[in-house]
């Protein structure tokens, strides 16, 4: 009965500390990272990066050590971009959304910019495609 108590505890122990997280500080005292626990050595969950008045400014989320599935950007509380990595590469097409949470554009990734394309009518039934460059920022 003592062996089966003991080695419950162990295997709660061994639970608790699977999920540990390590967290890292602006120079001024602020949570600045919260990182997931190492599983083999490589992250494995998500990983949050914040602002200096707490709000959230990066998730990523990672998988053996890549990052792997949504990337998610916030400016002023809301959500501003998203893209997807698929095991640490990332996709060519990023989402921006309006500070109300509905997607403004679809931009993609080409020559290390990324780019936009809205339809302006210039005419009844004439369709012209503009150009706009945004800077690719990872």
């Amino acid at each position: 009965m003592k062996k089966l108590f003991l080695g419950s505890i162990i295997l709660l122990v061994l639970t608790i500390s699977s999920y540990a997280e390590t967290r890292k500080y602006y120079n001024s005292g602020e949570l600045r990272f919260v990182f997931p626990t190492k599983v083999n050595g490589k992250l494995e969950g998500t990983v949050t990066e914040y602002y200096r008045n707490g709000n959230v400014k990066y998730k990523w989320n990672y998988h053996s050590g890549q990052k792997h599935g949504i990337a998610k950007k916030y400016e002023n509380g809301s959500l501003k971009y998203t893209w997807y990595y698929n095991h640490g590469k990332r996709s060519i097409t990023t989402k921006e959304y309006n500070r109300d949470g509905t997607l403004k554009q679809k931009l993609k990734q080409g020559h290390g910019k990324l780019h936009t394309h809205k339809l302006h009518h210039h005419k009844p039934h004439h369709k012209n495609m503009k150009c706009i460059c945004y800077l690719y920022m990872d």
